[in-house]
């Protein structure tokens, strides 16, 4: 395919039937995207799931750090994210419209945004992973970056 299609432009506008062989999509495995939302699965009592999409400031960049915890005290968990993704094509442009985003939990799995200034949590860069980690009785979020320094978070 590398050979043949050297440039996306190559192959803009063609049908699958032009692109592969009748013998490639013959022996192709076919799968189906339902949703392509962040979201969040929630267990329930009886052994199922519950899919919750995330609110729409969830939905501006790939997630790769996840954090569940009652950030705020409440009794109720929240979730902190973070993500980002800059290698890709020049033609399809970086996901980088993420800083991070804590959403605060009401307890039946729904969740709310809570802006940077609120929260205090704003990161740049390509997040990679977050860690909670307890130092003196303070607990603080370790936010791993892609190809730069590790930054940290008091909550």
């Amino acid at each position: 395919m590398k050979k043949k299609y050297l440039r996306y432009s190559n192959y803009v506008g063609k049908t699958m039937q032009d692109v592969f062989t009748p013998e490639q999509l013959e022996s192709a495995l076919e799968l189906e995207v339902e949703t392509l939302a962040n979201s969040i699965l929630l267990s329930q009592t009886d052994g199922s799931y519950k899919l919750n999409t995330l609110p729409q400031l969830a939905q501006f960049a790939p997630i790769y750090g996840i954090q569940i915890l009652d950030f705020d005290k409440d009794g109720k968990e929240d979730v902190l994210l973070g993500g980002n993704f800059y290698n890709v094509k020049p033609e399809m442009g970086r996901y980088d419209a993420s800083y991070g985003l804590l959403l605060k939990g009401d307890g039946t799995g729904n969740f709310e945004v809570v802006t940077a200034r609120e929260s205090g949590f704003q990161v740049d860069g390509e997040v990679r992973d977050l860690e909670v980690i307890e130092v003196k009785g303070k607990q603080y979020v370790l936010v791993a970056r892609n190809s730069d320094s590790i930054v940290s978070f008091e909550f």
